[in-house]
């Protein structure tokens, strides 16, 4: 797999941004906010994406701003 955004990850995984934030413990806006590269998720978050997203850390492509 090339590397694909958070946001297309979890598009990819069937998930809304609500269902992220529930699986999560994290808002609605902090999904957003990472998928936006507002701000970004600390690597234990990082993991617990993948995971749920089901895929690999290395398939994650996140911009630096």
């Amino acid at each position: 797999m090339s590397q694909i955004t958070l946001k297309q990850a979890r598009l990819l995984a069937g998930l809304s941004r609500q269902e992220v934030s529930e699986r999560t413990g994290r808002s609605t806006w902090t999904i957003k906010n990472w998928e936006d590269g507002t701000t970004y998720p600390s690597i234990k978050d990082f993991i617990i994406l993948c995971n749920l997203y089901s895929v690999q850390v290395a398939d994650i492509f996140i911009p630096i701003q």
